[in-house]
Formats: C-alpha cells, structure tokens, sequence
C-alpha cells in the first residue's frame, strides 16, 4: 500500500470517527432533554423528542429506547410502551430489573396479561427473585412511576 493512500484510509477513518462521536453527542443532548420535559411533567413532549431518534436508529440504542418507553408509560401511552420496552428486552438490549418492570406494567395496564405473566417469569429468572420478591419490587416500582407522574402534575413547570 502506497503512503499516500495510507493518509488517505487515515483521514477518512478519523473522519468517520468524528462523525460518530458528534452523533452520540447529539443524541446524548436529546436524550437529556427530554429527560428535563419529563421531569415537567412534559410527557407528549419528550415521546416527540426521542420518537425520531429511536426511529432514525431503527430501535437500535438501548438508552433512548428506555427513554421513550419512560415517556410513553408517563404519558400514559401504554401500548406504545410495551412495544418500546419488548424491542429493549427482546433485543437484550437491556435487561436490568427496571426495564422488565416496565414491561410487565406496560403490558398488565395494555390489557396483555399473557405477555405480562409471560415476562414476569423472565424477570423472576433474570432477577432471581421468588414471586413473592417480584410482586413486590412491580408493587414498589409501579408506586414510584404514579409518584412521579403525580409529582410532576403539582410541580411549575420551568422549561
């Protein structure tokens, strides 16, 4: 291989690199964006901010995908959710206790009790949790999420 297109790969091999790290920049600010409308009590707005991101990334990045089912279950958009929330899971994208949790609730208040039971069992496997464990880690995390939400719904808003 001749120097010359030994620069060349170079060049364009930082570029590429560059472009990459603008782009998780750029979705790193969104993501915390609407992470702030959310904590507003913004719900709609912050599924509009990140819907087109997941969408650009084909469901692809884990933390936005988490992001945007957050926004859905706050907003109340349960279905929307569930989709969300399986894509993560499914994927393995992520399979921290939080995010089977919300699985399971977005499926239980989508009227899915068949998936719902379906990923309470994984989750008690992945977790290693008795059912008794499990129902009440869902009980306190779906306490926390109405918390949230009737937080927000009292707070100014100051965005």
């Amino acid at each position: 291989m001749s120097s010359k297109r030994a620069i060349i790969i170079g060049q364009v091999l930082r570029h590429s690199r560059l472009f990459e790290t603008q782009r998780k920049v750029e979705i790193t600010s969104h993501k915390f964006h609407a992470y702030a409308l959310m904590d507003n009590g913004r719900f709609l707005e912050a599924v509009n901010e990140l819907l087109p991101i997941a969408q650009g990334l084909n469901f692809g990045y884990s933390e936005v995908n988490y992001a945007l089912g957050n926004a859905f279950m706050l907003n109340k958009d349960y279905a929307n959710a569930a989709k969300i929330f399986e894509i993560t899971v499914q994927n393995k994208q992520m399979s921290i206790p939080q995010a089977y949790a919300n699985l399971i609730l977005a499926m239980h208040f989508s009227n899915n009790e068949e998936k719902a039971n379906y990923y309470f069992d994984e989750f008690m496997k992945s977790a290693h949790l008795d059912q008794k464990s499990a129902n009440a880690y869902l009980n306190n995390f779906n306490n926390f999420i109405n918390a949230q939400r009737e937080d927000d719904l009292s707070r100014p808003k100051t965005i």
